[in-house]
């Protein structure tokens, strides 16, 4: 058994395991509390950075576009003026306008050598077909009409 001096020294000891264990259980509570807050206020902080950071590149893109657009234009406005200068775009004009004339030139080539084979096979196939029935039949019509006018002047004269 224990003595009432160590029961007092236990409850006091008790009390103030009581109070530390309650005062930890407050330091851990507060320590989330701190530690969300900061996490927290670092991704607000990360946000806002990650914002200025994405306009100030596209203050620096659109700065770029426009600069690199001007330049071009100006660019090509040189060029355009040095090509004129030098003849250039007539120089490719009549080359087009040569090669289009050869490519019509060819073009009515093929057509006229078309025209002439389906012109040629177009004939073949009336001759084969009817001109040379019909020839047939004139010349034999001519033939025996030349025969009876012969008949007929060979008894005519005898």
């Amino acid at each position: 058994r224990l003595s009432h001096e160590q029961r007092t020294k236990l409850s006091g000891f008790k009390g103030k395991l009581d109070h530390l264990t309650s005062s930890q259980q407050s330091l851990e509570t507060q320590f989330e509390l701190a530690k969300d807050q900061c996490i927290a206020e670092i991704r607000e902080l990360g946000r806002r950075c990650i914002e200025d950071t994405k306009e100030k590149v596209l203050v620096s893109a659109r700065h770029f576009m426009e600069t690199a657009a001007v330049t071009l234009r100006a660019h090509f406005e040189r060029e355009c003026e040095r090509q004129r200068d030098e003849g250039l775009v007539l120089k490719i004009k009549d080359e087009a306008v040569a090669v289009f004339q050869e490519d019509l030139g060819t073009l009515g080539d093929r057509i006229r050598d078309q025209a002439q084979q389906f012109v040629v096979s177009h004939v073949q196939e009336l001759y084969h077909t009817s001109w040379k029935d019909d020839m047939f039949a004139a010349l034999r019509q001519d033939a025996v009409s030349e025969h009876v006018r012969e008949e007929i002047r060979m008894g005519v004269e005898s």
